[in-house]
């Protein structure tokens, strides 16, 4: 069977703004400048068209 496909939304930070920031940087290998201006762009799309099996993979 396979997998769907689906993206991942991020529309808040929870008031844990750093910790937002690395666990973006950890899934998209973005710097943390970058990671921190996305997130100013709310709610945004962090990973598109991915399989669960892809986020869980170290």
């Amino acid at each position: 069977m396979e997998e769907p496909e689906f993206s991942v939304v991020l529309t808040g930070t929870g008031g844990r703004r750093m910790d937002v920031v690395q666990a973006v940087r950890s899934i998209t290998g973005l710097s943390a400048w970058r990671s921190a201006r996305l997130l100013e762009s709310l709610p945004v799309v962090v990973v598109e068209d991915t399989w669960f099996a892809a986020i869980l993979s170290p």
